[in-house]
């Protein structure tokens, strides 16, 4: 998984999320954080959902019934 286009705060942000261990502890530490803190959590939170989305969409045995009905009305 890659996210880019990340400041340095946000990395270090990610890097800790990561280290966590339950969504209970990233609630709790969530909670700790102000406003501007509490929001870029979310939105990287929101990133690493999106990017595991993609990247699970890109493998190529990904939903193969799906591909073959889209292929269908491909021009």
């Amino acid at each position: 998984m890659r996210i880019e286009g990340l400041n340095e705060e946000q990395v270090e942000m990610l890097d800790f999320m990561w280290s966590l261990d339950s969504l209970e502890e990233f609630e709790e530490w969530k909670a700790s954080l102000d406003a501007r803190e509490a929001r870029m959590a979310d939105t990287l939170q929101r990133m690493v959902l999106m990017a595991a989305l993609d990247d699970e969409l890109e493998t190529e045995n990904a939903y193969p019934d799906a591909k073959k009905l889209l292929k269908q009305f491909q021009l």
